[in-house]
């Protein structure tokens, strides 16, 4: 039954993506950080739905009448300075040179998308749904974290979704850790009261879930931030 559900949900996103171009970033960020299709039993589990995403995006940002060049500031800067180091590394790496440009290219499929991503959302409220999207598809994990950590008296270990780069337990840590600050943010957007109580209770659950990772580093990271 999820695996029809889901096939069902992203199919008519990628039709929708076809004509808007911002829906096709929108589900790209949603089955790259949550992996729902993980959470699957049947058919649905192995299929590339990231990679379809990515491309039925690509086609359509082509056509798009929304795009807008990459704005020029310190972060963009930031960011192919970042890219082009990775690659300068990667050419003058001494591991091996078919593991090393596996990794390569698995990291540019992802800046190619963020910089697509950066050229079709630049409006107030396209940011907002993006970050909602960001902070769903991380929180949830967070959120089911924090009542299993509860649940077990803290004795079991909270971890990622599994297949994907939030996988273990340390990574899903900081990924929550990134994504509080957006959660309190969604909450001074939103209006409705109800919202709002259930963004602080998704907070405090998170909070918990980070404990129970058990990662030192998150731990140390945490007291940071909210210092």
């Amino acid at each position: 039954m999820r695996d029809i559900l889901l096939t069902v949900i992203v199919g008519a996103l990628l039709i929708r993506a076809l004509t808007r171009a911002e829906v096709g970033a929108y589900l790209w960020t949603w089955l790259s950080l949550m992996n729902p299709h993980k959470m699957t039993y049947g058919f649905a589990f192995s299929l590339p739905w990231a990679q379809a995403a990515a491309g039925v995006t690509l086609v359509s940002f082509v056509y798009s009448k929304s795009r807008r060049p990459l704005p020029l500031n310190g972060g963009m800067v930031a960011l192919l300075l970042l890219w082009a180091w990775m690659t300068i590394t990667s050419v003058v790496s001494i591991n091996n040179t078919d593991h090393v440009w596996d990794r390569w290219f698995f990291v540019f499929k992802i800046f190619l998308m963020l910089l697509v991503t950066l050229m079709l959302l630049r409006e107030r409220k396209q940011i907002n749904t993006l970050v909602a999207i960001v902070v769903f598809s991380i929180a949830f994990f967070g959120v089911k974290g924090g009542l299993y950590t509860l649940a077990t008296g803290g004795a079991g270990r909270v971890w990622g979704p599994p297949g994907g780069m939030l996988e273990e337990n340390n990574a899903l840590a900081v990924a929550l850790i990134m994504v509080l600050p957006l959660t309190y943010y969604l909450r001074h957007v939103v209006t409705q009261v109800w919202l709002r109580w259930g963004l602080v209770i998704c907070m405090v659950r998170m909070g918990v879930s980070i404990l129970g990772s058990q990662s030192r580093g998150a731990l140390v990271a945490m007291l940071a931030m909210v210092t």
